[in-house]
């Protein structure tokens, strides 16, 4: 098994997924996974993979959405400490979303991005976790 932290970007475009992968392993994730759909994305959490830090595009491909993997690391107490940023080009749902998830809005500032990564990394008091 590999060690070292582990971030996941899922994004349906290739060219930012990979531009966010970059920016999240500049953070100092050892370990950057990307996905293009919510599909596969979802199969490899179930697969009991526990990543520190998500980035999220809610609009993507496919049967499984952005909201639906949000919810699924919020209800799932195994990634209770998972840190999720939802990356999204919709004022509307962000503003929707604010008070329960952080969000940042495309285009995105990816100093924002690589700062919150950083954060996800500093252990946080058992307080400060969320429940």
């Amino acid at each position: 098994m590999d060690e070292g932290p582990l971030a996941i970007v899922i994004e349906d475009n290739e060219d930012l997924v990979n531009l966010l992968a970059q920016a999240i392993a500049w953070a100092g994730y050892t370990r950057v996974e990307k996905f293009l759909d919510g599909e596969s994305a979802m199969a490899w959490l179930q697969d009991g993979n526990v990543p520190i830090f998500i980035s999220l595009d809610l609009h993507l491909p496919g049967k499984i959405r952005g909201l639906d993997i949000l919810f699924y690391v919020q209800k799932e107490q195994r990634l209770k400490d998972t840190v999720v940023v939802v990356v999204t080009a919709d004022a509307i749902l962000a503003s929707e979303l604010e008070g329960q998830v952080e969000t940042m809005l495309k285009p995105l500032p990816t100093k924002a991005l690589v700062s919150r990564a950083r954060q996800a990394l500093t252990p946080r008091a058992p307080s400060a976790q969320r429940k």
